[in-house]
């Protein structure tokens, strides 16, 4: 059937209108990584409040994981079928209600709960962000605005978690998560507000309309092309590690390979960081200059390979050679962002949502049984020593724990050579 001929698009006549959608979406995600890393920084006031061990604090903070899994899927469909004005709101509030109990339990049951809670709201953030850039801005900017937004996240989380730790100093955990809560109520009021489900009229809308479009054969349009599973594979193999050992080990492994105290392997673990967030929006607008992403992810895998290879097994101790392993780390994974940009390209914006969702459910999927497993494996037979607090493992330990890690990486990077690139276009309709 012959298609209709898009419509000639003009300017928004609120420019920056788009801009600060994005950026509110932006702080509920950074909203969300900070409630969800939030025990792992108040530890010994809940063992106390609660009186639970060390065993039901991993409980307490894995219960946030597994709803932010399983959510993932549904939640994409619900943006895509209904957009991200009601849901999302919905599920910022969800979360905030999530801290509150949470802020008030008294068990392990009611502390779990509220977790969940606050995984169930988180679900629909990072799908939400992106359906907002599918909705608001041009196509040619969305591989750079999503870089921009992973930079706003890890900086906001790496100073947001500071400032967790000085408000739970002066105020207590209870209260520090009381007025979280009460930030997570005005995201959400504000979220309500100001985002709309598209742009209000359509000659200012960014993306032309397929009047044929129908949702369900298009969702099982999107799940029967194999691009959709190698791009999911590339992701899960991508991002599973970066969680695992950025988000878990890499601090226990510096302390124990290199002997450093906390601050010294916070200071290393910071240079990826920085790095990650400064080359992440460049290798979305380079990648989209150029019209090609593919080189990005094969190249920027490779690297985070060997990179990760340099960090668990180094030739040199030299404190120099340490941190220029993160940096080169930091580089090589931010071209990761991009996956989502050629899944975005490679579907009709009306299932933007739906196909990102497929990518973070997996890759989440691997990274939580990946880490539990490593966990396992280490109490199980390479336990050193036991404290009262804490167990402690040699370097030797963790570098065989570890070895996982740089093998997912290299099964990345051998995925990567077989995704078809976009040359950066976008579809808009099903073919």
């Amino acid at each position: 059937m012959p298609r209709e001929e898009p419509i000639q698009l003009h300017p928004h006549p609120r420019p920056f209108f788009p801009w600060a959608i994005w950026f509110l979406s932006s702080l509920f995600l950074v909203y969300r990584e900070i409630l969800i890393v939030s025990p792992s920084v108040m530890i010994p006031e809940l063992k106390s409040s609660l009186s639970i061990s060390s065993q039901d604090i991993s409980l307490i903070a894995s219960m946030a994981i597994i709803p932010f899994i399983l959510f993932q899927i549904p939640f994409g469909i619900l943006i895509d079928r209904f957009g991200p004005r009601r849901i999302t709101s919905a599920g910022i509030l969800t979360a905030a209600v999530g801290c509150l109990i949470f802020a008030m339990s008294y068990n392990t049951f009611s502390a779990c709960f509220g977790r969940a809670l606050i995984g169930i709201g988180g679900a629909v953030s990072f799908i939400n962000v992106i359906k907002i850039l599918s909705n608001w801005f041009k196509p040619q900017l969305f591989a750079t605005i999503l870089g921009v937004t992973i930079s706003l996240t890890v900086l906001g989380v790496l100073f947001g978690d500071l400032i967790l730790v000085k408000h739970i100093r002066i105020f207590g955990w209870r209260d520090a998560m009381i007025h979280y809560t009460i930030i997570g109520v005005v995201l959400a009021i504000l979220h309500f507000i100001f985002v709309s489900d598209k742009n209000p009229a359509l000659r200012y809308d960014i993306n032309p309309k397929d009047r044929s479009f129908n949702f369900s054969f298009s969702l099982k349009k999107l799940l029967k092309q194999k691009q959709t599973w190698i791009l999911t594979a590339y992701a899960t193999f991508s991002e599973a590690p970066l969680f695992i050992f950025m988000g878990v080990w890499a601090l226990p492994f510096l302390t124990a390979y290199h002997h450093l105290n906390l601050s010294e392997a916070t200071f290393i673990n910071n240079f990826y960081l920085i790095t990650n967030a400064i080359f992440a929006p460049l290798f979305g607008y380079l990648s989209t200059k150029m019209k090609n992403r593919k080189l990005f992810l094969i190249l920027g895998t490779l690297l985070a390979t060997f990179s990760i290879l340099s960090i668990l097994h180094p030739f040199t101790d030299a404190r120099f050679m340490t941190i220029l392993s993160f940096i080169c780390m930091g580089i090589g994974v931010a071209v990761i962002p991009l996956c989502y940009a050629v899944i975005h390209e490679r579907t009709v914006p009306q299932l933007t949502a739906t196909s990102a969702a497929i990518l973070t459910t997996f890759f989440a999927l691997l990274g939580a049984a990946g880490d539990q497993f490593i966990g396992i494996f280490l109490d199980k037979r390479w336990v050193e020593s036991y404290s009262k607090t804490m167990y402690y493992y040699s370097a030797e330990s963790l570098q065989g724990a570890l070895l996982r890690i740089p093998i997912w990486f290299g099964i990345a990077f051998l995925i990567s050579l077989f995704i078809k690139d976009t040359k950066a276009k976008q579809k808009y309709f099903e073919d």
